[in-house]
């Protein structure tokens, strides 16, 4: 197995059963020692979620957009590096 894993080959594996996946994507967090971990926002939801708070157009904030979203944006990566913290405002929801 080990080597396996250590080749990075991507290999498909047909399962009898349907496995639940549950993907959690975070750009800040505090961890087990209290300090607070900030990552760049390698999808852009950050800037997304707070330029709707902002607007107060949180209706027309998808989560997951459509595989069409994505796949059209896939050819323009977001800026990588830190992104800048949410105001005050996006941070209280106003």
């Amino acid at each position: 197995m080990d080597l396996v894993i250590a080749s990075l080959a991507t290999r498909a594996i047909g399962l009898k059963e349907k496995v639940p996946v549950h993907f959690l994507y975070r750009t800040a967090w505090v961890d087990s020692t209290g300090a607070l971990q900030l990552r760049g926002d390698l999808y852009g939801l950050d800037r997304r979620l707070e330029e709707a708070l902002e607007t107060g157009r949180m209706g027309e904030f998808v989560l997951n957009p459509p595989l069409e979203w994505g796949e059209k944006h896939r050819a323009q990566p977001p800026a990588s590096g830190p992104t800048r913290p949410l105001s005050a405002d996006a941070r209280s929801g106003r």
